[in-house]
């Protein structure tokens, strides 16, 4: 499958390890289920001052871009 600019979309698996980290606060969850990847790196950045919460919150963001927000959900619940 490939995104909008063409580029293979990365494995869902492979997303779901790199954005684990996000789901440790809720504020991320948030920022992630309604901003692009790149925004949503932004605003954790700004909220967090942590790198690699920021980029776990951009992966997440990725996951409801590119597998939608039915796979974005399912994730989000499983890990509570």
């Amino acid at each position: 499958m490939k995104n909008a600019s063409g580029e293979k979309n990365r494995p869902l698996s492979e997303l779901r390890i790199r954005a684990r980290k996000a789901l440790s606060r809720a504020d991320l969850v948030e920022i992630s289920s309604s901003n692009t990847p790149s925004t949503s790196f932004d605003l954790a950045l700004q909220l967090t001052g942590d790198e690699k919460l920021s980029q776990a919150a951009r992966w997440l963001a990725v996951i409801r871009r590119d597998h939608g927000e039915t796979e974005f959900l399912a994730f989000v619940q499983a890990e509570k």
